[in-house]
């Protein structure tokens, strides 16, 4: 869970904008004598737009398709900005949407494993390939406690 707010950090004398891990709050000076009021053309709704968890960055169209096993997982989701569902005959899906390019949009693809394929953009597919030789090799090692 996290905050959206502003906040001091390391002496600076001006708050910084910042999401906040709840988890990670350790103190909370409340400031009683004033009160917070959103800075002019503040729309939270734009400041996430493009985002599919908490990174930010310039959004681009992807395109992935997810296999019929978990196609009612992508479904039963709300996505950012306009995303797009196409349902094939064989029960995948295809997802469309736009979202900054960023770690957790490759964690999130791989969160699927092999019942997610990457169709768009190709610098999106590639990194998703290369995390998953990595992870390959890994395994295929013999190493672990278990190997």
């Amino acid at each position: 869970l996290y905050l959206h707010g502003d906040a001091l950090f390391d002496g600076a004398d001006v708050p910084a904008r910042r999401l906040l891990a709840l988890e990670r709050i350790h103190e909370v000076e409340v400031q009683r004598a004033e009160r917070f009021t959103h800075p002019a053309g503040y729309d939270p709704a734009e400041e996430f737009r493009g985002r599919l968890g908490v990174w930010g960055g310039e959004a681009e169209p992807i395109a992935v398709r997810f296999a019929p096993q978990v196609a009612h997982l992508v479904l039963e989701r709300s996505w950012p900005g306009e995303a797009v569902t196409e349902r094939a005959e064989d029960g995948s899906i295809v997802l469309r949407m736009a979202v900054a390019h960023t770690p957790e949009l490759v964690s999130f693809v791989m969160s699927f494993g092999a019942t997610a394929e990457v169709l768009q953009p190709a610098r999106l597919r590639r990194e998703v390939a290369e995390a998953a030789a990595q992870m390959v090799s890994v395994y295929d090692t013999g190493g672990g406690e278990h190997g």
